[in-house]
């Protein structure tokens, strides 16, 4: 009798240790279920934080480029300023060589007097002349940096594309399963 009480006992024991396994193995699979909702997550998190990283690049790009494009058009404005301030230099000298008798006052107008003044102009173009180089290159430079910026704003775009694809692949893949 003994022997049975024992062996029931067992018996019992067996079926709670059963049991306990089997909740635990549920536990398990819960558990299983859960880590990998939760990498899920952390993957989407981390494509919508990169998403964002884009957003901030291309707005950075964006920005980066309106400003070149405004200092452009500024150096092109310049451009034009030195170029007409160069040309009025020109018909200067031109005129006064031109000239034999002051209009206002009809005096004759000495060699020295149009030497004075072709002096002046010719130290004002040689003045102009470098601001015009300056300028000119200033504007191939700003010209050369917007072409790499637009280059990087359409490469960022593209990568901003492609992980958006991702994303999406992604979460239809999950709605699948």
């Amino acid at each position: 009798e003994k022997e049975i009480i024992q062996l029931n006992s067992l018996k019992r024991e067996s079926e709670v240790l059963k049991v306990t396994i089997k909740s635990k193995e549920e536990l398990k699979v819960k558990i299983q279920t859960q880590t990998n909702n939760l990498e899920k997550q952390l993957q989407e998190t981390k494509l919508n934080i990169e998403i964002i990283d884009f957003k901030a690049k291309i707005a950075e790009s964006e920005k980066n480029l309106e400003n070149l494009e405004k200092e452009l058009r500024e150096a092109i404005n310049k451009k034009i300023e030195l170029t007409n301030k160069k040309q009025n230099s020109q018909e200067i000298k031109l005129k006064i060589n031109a000239l034999d008798f002051c209009p206002l006052c009809k005096q004759d107008v000495s060699q020295e007097h149009k030497h004075v003044i072709n002096s002046k102009e010719d130290e004002n173009l040689k003045d102009l002349e470098q601001n015009l180089k300056e300028i000119l290159k200033k504007e191939a430079e700003l010209e050369l940096k917007l072409k790499q910026i637009k280059e990087l704003l359409k490469n960022l775009r593209n990568q901003e594309r492609e992980q958006e694809i991702t994303r999406l692949k992604i979460k239809d893949k999950e709605q699948k399963e």
